[in-house]
């Protein structure tokens, strides 16, 4: 009798340390919400056998410090942020910049002459001569001058992109595997969600945003959407008016979501046909999805695409 109840009571012992084990392992999706960098930011992050919640938190608290920093030194309105300096300050005399603030501007001057200046970050400058080239990125050296007194730098266009690539260091350094990070509809997926399933991802329809007119999986990747969702906003920076070639928004799929952010802002102002002439000399394999305005109806134009 008394064998019998050790064997029970072992047993039942065997029985709650396998359920202990099964509940610290099984997948639990961990998310944060903010509004960081002038928009809506939500971070998910899946923990599970080889990531504690509490790793997962941490991960999280890392990730939105780092936003939170460049938001503060990348504000284009803040009188005393890193950026407005530079504006001030920048024009016929060296200004030093941070490491990270040297390789976003350096990135931004390859893209826009990669593009032509369809993507500029002078862009917001609307008096100054010369766009993109006015700025003098100096070799060698952490630090840049401006060769007009109306030339500006705004971020705006490309800052999230780039800040999406560096929290996936942050992640990539925790061990964080699987996750979801969105910044006002920039966006990379990594890994699986809780239901060991890609992350899906849906283009909102620009007429009505309650309609989703396109969803597709991905994995280790960024997706960018460009486009008047709300209002007409988008400004082409050669003509220094409003973008107007009947394309109401571009979505564009890339590793690297600084990337994806550039081009789908510059490919709505190039236009669907010079848009594929550019992907087609592309360095990097990146998939477009334009979606066209046909009388107030969208009509969907995807190229280089792979997700059917």
């Amino acid at each position: 009798m008394i064998k019998k109840n050790i064997v029970f009571s072992f047993l039942l012992f065997v029985f709650f340390l396998s359920q202990i084990i099964l509940l610290i392992s099984a997948k639990r999706e961990i998310s944060r919400e903010m509004l960081i960098m002038g928009t809506v930011c939500r971070i998910s992050i899946v923990s599970g056998k080889n990531l504690s919640p509490q790793q997962a938190e941490a991960a999280l608290n890392n990730a939105f410090a780092l936003l939170k920093d460049y938001e503060r030194r990348w504000n284009f309105y803040a009188k005393d942020s890193e950026l407005s300096l530079i504006n001030a300050q920048a024009f016929n005399q060296s200004v030093k910049l941070l490491p990270d603030t040297r390789e976003i501007v350096s990135k931004s001057l390859e893209l826009s002459a990669l593009t032509n200046g369809a993507f500029d970050i002078t862009a917001t400058s609307l008096q100054r001569q010369g766009g993109y080239g006015t700025i003098i990125l100096e070799p060698h050296a952490q630090s840049v001058m401006f060769s007009d007194l109306q030339t500006k730098i705004d971020l705006g266009g490309i800052a999230t992109g780039y800040a999406i690539d560096q929290v996936r260091e942050v992640f990539k350094n925790n061990k964080v595997n699987n996750y979801l990070i969105d910044i006002g509809g920039d966006i990379y997926a990594s890994g699986k969600n809780q239901k060991n399933k890609f992350w899906e991802i849906g283009v909102r329809n620009p007429f009505d945003q309650n309609i989703i007119i396109s969803d597709f999986p991905i994995k280790d990747q960024a997706v960018t959407t460009s486009g008047n969702y709300l209002k007409k906003h988008i400004i082409d920076p050669q003509t220094a008016v409003l973008a107007d070639n009947n394309i109401e928004s571009v979505t564009v799929i890339s590793d690297s979501c600084l990337e994806a952010d550039a081009l789908a802002t510059a490919f709505f102002i190039m236009g669907i046909e010079q848009s594929k002439v550019f992907i087609d000399n592309y360095k990097n394999d990146i998939q477009v999805l334009f979606v066209k305005n046909m009388k107030n109806t969208p009509e969907i134009v995807k190229y280089n695409w792979k997700k059917d």
